[in-house]
């Protein structure tokens, strides 16, 4: 039993009113019984409203609040997520989330529910108990407990968020395999805490934190609305975030942040995984060689600066092939088939051998001449970063942090996959980072790669890293560029937006005409395809709403 009725709330006629203010398009009946319930501190709270009132009753210095529930397929843990976002003040708001979770997971074990949520509670027919208890109604305004006042709201008073409990240590909570990862098997709950966690799955190298970070201080006016079009429907900030299962959501407009969403438990100090994210990394490292002269040309054969592929299909094969995946070299990028070359890769990262992801890459055969084929696959970053081990002569995790983690001004170490003990950088995979250094990054190249004062990427680069590339052949121009991606809308065409795009749903758009930067953290429920949302039409309409 929870009874933390503030002071200022002493009277019925001060409880309607607020409710009313609060809640004005909900007509319903208030019961007696409830009120009666409520002052006497007997009626069951797991979940709380924080604001603050003045002596009349009145909400005073309430902006927002969205308390979420989400279905999930729980049956294994029988734990139930939830969100609280509050617009309060920052040192408050994740302390304050985190209780709710905490005392909404405790009365949903104490009911017996193995699994509870908004929408998704009626569809599901998920336990009858909690439904009647908590009163999930979907509205057009807000997706939260539309009747959450009348039967299950606890007040929490802004003086008592000191006593709140410390952050939860993720590094003890229960993990999924890679293998699951890229089976697709994992439980929505079991991938969420796997994916901030990717760091127990195999060793990794550190890159270090910077000494003084590059400040992000938050713009005058949040981004509040979003109006998305896709598919010939309409959709709003809300439904991106639940249909595409987003994690977290960071949108920098001109180095301000105009929003920041964390979900599902993470913090501003979560260390998120990139998937191919990092194959953008990577090729922005192979800039960083170029500039300094430790690689010479990207017409340069890749045998140049790893002469162990030589005799393999690699040979005669450019620098520049690679960045482009048009080496001509046989690749089937499934990551659902046990059987394909991304899961070869995989099991010889798996087996912690020495070496052993190259020892893959020089087995492949050769499918296409060099620069005819544009074919996506890992096993291209994997030699992308060795290029730039050999040419720099240290380690990505080294480099990446001498040459743009410290300088740029990033506040968190992140972590890269070895593919065994001290061994080499996966290049196409396996980054972690904060969402706020993720979107540092993308302002260093939003910034035209200076980082302390200085350019660490060639003049031009990167326009020409991020811009369609051509085959040798003269067709048609590839929605690819140097390990980016590059636009597919009409808008963001004309901008020169970009993306690094990972599977489950991780991105980091850029934006250089609009100067936005927007990074998002995915949970989907499948590697690929998991999308309800396109994210190029999430992406211009956020470009849209911020102009």
């Amino acid at each position: 039993m929870i009874d933390v009725r503030p002071a200022t709330m002493d009277d019925r006629a001060a409880w309607l009113r607020m409710r009313q203010a609060l809640w004005p398009q909900d007509d319903s009946a208030w019961h007696a019984h409830e009120i009666e319930q409520f002052f006497a501190g007997t009626l069951p709270m797991p979940l709380a409203v924080l604001l603050a009132t003045n002596d009349a009753g009145v909400p005073v210095g309430f902006a927002e609040l969205s308390i979420r529930a989400y279905a999930e397929d729980c049956v294994t843990d029988h734990v139930a997520y939830l969100e609280g976002w509050y617009v309060v003040p920052e040192a408050r708001r994740q302390g304050v989330g985190r209780a709710l979770v905490a005392a909404a997971e405790k009365w949903a074990r104490a009911q017996g529910c193995s699994e509870f949520g908004s929408d998704a509670l009626i569809d599901n027919a998920i336990s009858a108990a909690a439904h009647r208890a908590l009163g999930f109604v979907e509205t057009v305004q807000i997706r939260c407990f539309r009747k959450a006042l009348s039967v299950a709201v606890a007040l929490l008073v802004m003086a008592g968020a000191a006593a709140l409990p410390a952050q939860q240590d993720s590094t003890r909570e229960p993990i999924g395999t890679v293998r699951q990862i890229y089976d697709g098997t994992l439980t929505p709950e079991m991938a969420v805490n796997t994916f901030r966690n990717i760091d127990r799955l195999f060793p990794t190298r550190t890159v270090p934190r910077a000494s003084n970070p590059l400040p992000l201080p938050p713009a005058a006016t949040p981004l509040t609305s979003v109006s998305i079009s896709d598919g010939g429907r309409r959709y709003n900030l809300e439904d991106y975030l639940d249909l595409n299962r987003v994690t977290g959501l960071l949108v920098l407009k001109n180095g301000r942040i105009r929003l920041e969403r964390y979900r599902f438990g993470n913090s501003e100090r979560t260390r998120w995984m990139s998937m191919s994210v990092a194959k953008s990394i990577t090729s922005t490292l192979v800039g960083a060689a170029l500039k300094q002269g430790y690689i010479g040309s990207l017409a340069d054969p890749v045998t140049r600066y790893v002469p162990s592929l030589a005799g393999s299909a690699y040979e005669g094969v450019s620098v520049r092939d690679v960045l482009m995946m048009s080496s001509g070299v046989r690749w089937n990028e499934t990551y659902t088939d046990p059987g394909s070359d991304r899961r070869r890769l995989l099991e010889a990262q798996i087996s912690q051998i020495p070496g052993s992801a190259m020892t893959v890459m020089r087995s492949v055969s050769r499918a296409a001449a060099p620069g005819t084929v544009n074919n996506y696959s890992t096993g291209e970053t994997q030699v992308a970063g060795e290029i730039v081990r050999r040419a720099v002569g240290r380690p990505l995790a080294t480099y990446l942090a001498e040459r743009i983690w410290s300088r740029v001004g990033m506040e968190a170490d992140a972590n890269w996959w070895l593919d065994s003990p001290d061994g080499i950088e996966i290049g196409g995979s396996g980054f972690s980072a904060t969402l706020r250094d993720y979107g540092r990054f993308g302002l260093f190249l939003l910034n035209g790669g200076v980082a302390g004062g200085e350019a660490i990427l060639p003049d031009g680069w990167i326009r020409e890293a991020t811009s369609p590339k051509v085959l040798r052949d003269g067709a048609a121009p590839l929605a690819y560029g140097y390990l980016w991606w590059t636009g597919t809308t009409p808008a963001s065409q004309r901008d020169g937006a970009y993306t690094a795009l990972g599977i489950y749903g991780q991105a980091l758009y850029i934006n250089p005409v609009a100067q936005v930067v927007i990074v998002v953290w995915g949970a989907q429920a499948k590697p690929t395809g998991g999308d309800v949302i396109n994210d190029w039409a999430f992406f211009d309409a956020v470009v849209e709403a911020l102009r």
